[in-house]
């Protein structure tokens, strides 16, 4: 199957310049929780939730949302711990489709956001909100209504991942409507911007558009009596939607600090779980980020024919060099500044190249055969390896340790000797400038004729 970039691929140095704010802002919010191994792409993922609250106006009491999401993970019963490995498995692995959803449901509000005629505006709208509520939060949802019913002891805990994953919307957020406190705010802060009158409006196209900016909406009962009629703004109504929104942003960015934080055991049961269910553009849009993301590689061609996979791909030129930059942060009556140190680190191509056919073969499950083919920065020829499935299936479980990058079999390994670069970015630090020199002033003479 021939390769196609991912629909929202941007150009490699946009996306290369937009990594720094995200990632100091998850430093700079988070720093307490982020380790030093914490891998580099869910960082800049978590990066880019912070950076989104922080474009509402909304990072205090954001931040304060997520870490009581993360903390009512960390209260699990200590029985429950394998179950919830499993369904955060699930869920993540399961996550392409909402997330794909979300995309053109946002593109089209955005488009129409400018329509003369109400229906067009509203009904847009509306979609979008019917698709996070339905299939993006109730997909996120499942993590932590099950964390909620194993920190208080709910037997339903005893149900298979499938079974969370298929309960509605309503039902998890059922479980999470709960005026408990834990850490310092109460668990309903994970259904914020649900509102179940104006969601069952929607979804039951109970509503009427009295003009461009206001909307009549009703509610009724299933015995058919109304329950509820309000007029609403459009205002009032994109206020809903950023509320549910920043509630999603709320558990992912909770996510990523549990995951960042328990990598190796998450690791470790993905290595005892069957590979994920993947159609041809799910695959082909994991081998692409994992190329880019983790290995610097652009992936140029790609075949997928079910007999095994050939990628050809591009060493990512890196121009960044070693320095120190400033990251001034501030408002109207302050303003602090930040040190961020960049390290570039070259490594070898080969290790580079194992260590991608291993992350593939981890995350797709069996594969007959993989052939990678490495072109230079400059464009000439790097080589290629082919590794079959028994080559593959070493790869995957073989110990580092143990065994070295030229240990490894292969078909074929024809890769030259050239190096990878790779840029790594410090923890923020504080800048405290140096007191000024005290000078002495030159002593005064008095000279006399």
């Amino acid at each position: 199957m021939a390769f196609k970039k991912p629909y929202y691929e941007q150009d490699n140095r946009t996306r290369r310049d937009s990594e720094g704010m995200p990632l100091f802002m998850a430093y700079e919010l988070f720093d307490d929780w982020i380790p030093d191994s914490a891998d580099p792409s869910m960082l800049l993922q978590l990066g880019q939730r912070c950076a989104t609250a922080w474009s509402v106006e909304a990072l205090p009491k954001w931040r304060s949302r997520v870490l009581t999401a993360v903390e009512l993970l960390l209260r699990i019963s200590p029985n429950d711990s394998g179950k919830l490995v499993e369904i955060i498995i699930a869920t993540m692995e399961s996550y392409f489709a909402p997330q794909k959803s979300s995309y053109f449901t946002i593109k089209e509000r955005l488009d129409k956001e400018d329509a003369e005629e109400a229906e067009v505006r509203f009904s847009a709208l509306f979609q979008e909100y019917n698709n996070k509520l339905e299939n993006v939060y109730r997909h996120l949802g499942t993590i932590f209504a099950f964390a909620k019913d194993s920190a208080f002891s709910n037997p339903s805990t005893v149900k298979s991942a499938d079974w969370w994953l298929q309960q509605s919307a309503k039902t998890k957020i059922s479980k999470l409507d709960s005026p408990v406190i834990i850490g310092s705010l109460p668990i309903n802060i994970l259904v914020e911007g649900y509102d179940r009158h104006f969601r069952n409006a929607i979804a039951h196209f109970r509503y009427k558009c009295i003009n461009r900016e206001l909307v009549e909406m009703w509610d009724v009962n299933e015995k058919g009596k109304e329950t509820w009629r309000a007029q609403l703004f459009y205002a009032d109504c994109k206020e809903k939607l950023r509320n549910l929104s920043l509630t999603i942003s709320v558990m992912e960015a909770a996510y990523f600090l549990f995951a960042i934080n328990n990598a190796v055991d998450l690791q470790a049961a993905r290595m005892k779980m069957p590979a994920p269910q993947m159609d041809a553009e799910e695959r082909r849009l994991v081998i692409y980020e994992v190329a880019h993301r983790t290995y610097n590689l652009d992936v140029q061609d790609l075949m997928d024919d079910g007999s095994g996979l050939v990628i050809d791909a591009h060493i990512i030129k890196n121009h960044d060099i070693p320095q120190t930059s400033k990251v001034y942060v501030g408002g109207d009556k302050w303003a602090k500044s930040f040190d961020v140190e960049q390290r570039v680190e070259s490594i070898e191509l080969k290790r580079v190249v194992f260590g991608f056919l291993r992350t593939l073969r981890r995350n797709l499950g069996t594969i007959p055969s993989i052939t990678v083919s490495i072109k230079d920065e400059d464009g000439n020829n790097a080589g290629r390896v082919v590794v079959d499935q028994s080559q593959l299936d070493f790869l995957a479980t073989a110990n580092d340790s143990a065994v070295g990058v030229d240990s490894l079999p292969s078909v074929e390994n024809t890769i030259r000797p050239v190096m990878v670069k790779f840029t790594h970015r410090s923890r923020p630090r504080r800048f405290v400038p140096k007191p000024p020199a005290i000078l002495t002033p030159p002593e005064k003479r008095i000279i006399i004729p």
